[in-house]
């Protein structure tokens, strides 16, 4: 993969990890007792850390094009595993994430807090499993990191200056 696609690449998979996670990941309707309001939860109120991660994968991809290529090569091997663990973290802890995130809204809105609330008030919980998608991202964006942190850098020659060149063509003109 050369630099220019390898850049495409990680540019559309940050977009891709904002969209998914600006999605509806759970459509939940409250009871009567509650207000009755239909509300959504998306990426961002499940996993706060999404939008520090998508702000340092945009900051990672102005670096590595401001700079040399290996420098961009040693933050793409930076960001690798933190995106690693990160994708282990949805994995692992997306039903807790979300039931906290549940439970906020709720306490937010009705004022009850705990478990109990979530049982007494939630009418209706439909998963969109749009997390899935998130998911998906992730390890599409850990892929393109993968590739760009352990490509060969393609060392590029120098190209003669004019200086160089005008003393070439000197000296042959003084061979003649």
């Amino acid at each position: 993969m050369n630099s220019r696609r390898g850049t495409i690449a990680w540019t559309g998979s940050i977009a891709l990890l904002a969209i998914f996670a600006g999605l509806s990941w759970l459509n939940l309707e409250l009871s009567p007792e509650a207000g009755a309001q239909k509300f959504e939860i998306s990426g961002f109120q499940v996993f706060p850390i999404i939008s520090a991660l998508l702000l340092l994968q945009v900051a990672a991809l102005l670096a590595s094009l401001l700079t040399p290529k290996l420098v961009g090569r040693v933050i793409s091997g930076i960001l690798s595993p933190i995106m690693l663990a990160h994708g282990l973290f949805v994995v692992v802890g997306l039903q807790s994430s979300l039931q906290n995130a549940i439970e906020a809204q709720i306490t937010e809105i009705t004022g009850v807090a705990g478990f109990a609330s979530q049982a007494e008030f939630v009418a209706f919980a439909g998963d969109t499993y749009l997390w899935v998608g998130y998911l998906l991202a992730i390890f599409m964006n850990l892929a393109i990191l993968l590739t760009k942190s352990l490509s060969k850098v393609a060392h590029s020659e120098a190209r003669p200056t004019k200086e160089a060149l005008g003393e070439e063509q000197d000296l042959w003109e003084t061979q003649k």
